[in-house]
């Protein structure tokens, strides 16, 4: 239930994608047990942010091209 044991943190780079990595590492270091990332750039970021928290990728093809 939202509030009690589950917190949305809703990050988005307004189409400005050097903003990626920063929100990266904001989402990281506010010790989060879990991120989902829906871009394929998103993913990316997160992926070189943290190699510990597990990343969910909900959008996207041909992710194994990208060498992550």
């Amino acid at each position: 239930m939202e509030g009690k044991n589950l917190t949305f943190f809703h990050e988005c780079p307004a189409e400005q994608a050097e903003r990626y990595p920063i929100l990266a590492r904001e989402l990281v270091d506010a010790n989060v047990d879990l991120l989902i990332a829906v871009t394929q750039d998103g993913a990316i970021a997160l992926r070189k942010a943290t190699s510990s928290i597990p990343i969910v990728f909900v959008l996207g093809r041909k992710w194994c091209r990208t060498g992550c």
